[in-house]
């Protein structure tokens, strides 16, 4: 898969419809609040945002679970890996730290490179 068939986002803020069925990779967290915008504005085919270092209960991979509860394959990036705020330096260094089971279910696995990733969604 090209690097400019990935939609990257430094701020899931700024996703939107047309994204749908895309591939994404977000600087942003992966709290609950991310994963509500990529379930209801976007439902994109697969998401990477950042773990933010998971904080307090996991909060910052929540939405990444919400996603897979809907069946949207998400994964989260280690933040020693990747720059949070910074979608290009997580396609281009991020290493998967947590990955949902929709993701799993595509052959995606923790520890494998956001890249490498990528490339299987691309090909599910």
């Amino acid at each position: 898969m090209k690097k400019e068939d990935v939609v990257l986002l430094d701020s899931i803020a700024h996703s939107a419809p047309e994204h749908r069925d895309r591939i994404i990779v977000g600087g942003s967290h992966g709290g609950l609040n991310v994963g509500q915008v990529l379930l209801n504005r976007v439902h994109p085919k697969f998401a990477v945002l950042n773990d933010a270092g998971m904080g307090k209960n996991d909060a910052a991979i929540l939405g990444v679970k919400l996603l897979g509860e809907n069946g949207i394959a998400a994964a989260s990036a280690d933040c020693m890996t990747a720059m949070i705020g910074n979608a290009d330096d997580t396609y281009e260094n991020g290493v998967l730290s947590f990955v949902n089971s929709a993701a799993e279910k595509m052959g995606i696995k923790v520890g494998m490179k956001v890249k490498e990733a990528c490339d299987i969604a691309d090909r599910a």
